[in-house]
């Protein structure tokens, strides 16, 4: 008799009894019963891409699904409420389920990612969502500013772009480099040597791509001509 149960001891068990026969000892099986002992329930589910810097079209990433314990396990992925339940080209299923492919990744491709491991008699989740995919821009760059101002005035320029992750800013006046950086230049009090083309450059540090991008200046008028903007996106 067991005392105590553990997954190891499930299995198929034969009762046997033992006669005497014209002096011989004959064993006969009686029965058959086949016994499954309790199933370790699941826990701690957890789900980790191998990279979180992803860049559109030219990255794959794979997401494994961990989990501390549990038996005969049984695994499902889900993209948001979708279930992936195919492999197709570009998304595979893989290692007994416990793994989720997704080659070429584009900006559509952020889940969230949940992984639904369940058994007999337990079920938990893990869940990721790929917060950095994809990385990309800037793009869309462009600086606004008045059309026209006054000797004395303050004046405000925005610079903005499209970037994943947001880009970092700096400024240059007539190609010369400004202590300015962030996506708003402030001008405190506008004086003649602050006419001049100012330039907006918006870098993403994780990407090899480059664009540039050249703002439409405003019309320019007196007393003071003062701003031509031109915007200029880098990335490397």
């Amino acid at each position: 008799r067991y005392q105590s149960y553990h997954t190891g001891q499930s299995g198929l068990y034969s009762l046997l009894t033992k006669i005497k026969w014209m002096g011989l000892n004959v064993y006969l099986i009686l029965s058959y019963l086949s016994c499954v002992f309790p199933t370790e329930r699941v826990s701690s589910v957890s789900v980790t891409p191998n990279t979180t810097e992803l860049l559109e079209f030219n990255s794959s990433v794979r997401i494994s699904c961990h989990v501390s314990t549990g038996t005969s396990l049984s695994y499902l992925w889900m993209n948001g409420s979708s279930e992936i339940t195919v492999s197709s080209d570009r998304v595979q299923v893989g290692d007994g389920g416990t793994s989720l492919t997704i080659l070429n990744v584009s900006r559509y491709d952020r889940g969230p990612y949940t992984c639904n491991v369940s058994n007999p008699v337990s079920n938990d989740v893990g869940r990721v969502e790929l917060l950095t995919c994809c990385l990309d821009g800037p793009e869309r760059l462009a600086i606004i500013g008045p059309s026209l101002v006054e000797f004395g005035e303050v004046t405000v320029l925005y610079c903005s772009a499209m970037s994943v992750p947001p880009p970092s800013y700096t400024w240059s006046l007539n190609g010369v480099h400004t202590t300015v950086q962030g996506p708003v230049y402030v001008i405190a009090s506008v004086n003649s040597s602050d006419y001049g083309k100012y330039t907006c450059t918006a870098v993403n540090t994780l990407t090899d791509l480059s664009q540039n991008s050249t703002g439409t200046p405003p019309d320019l008028g007196s007393p003071l001509k003062i701003i031509h903007l031109v915007a200029l996106a880098l990335q490397k």
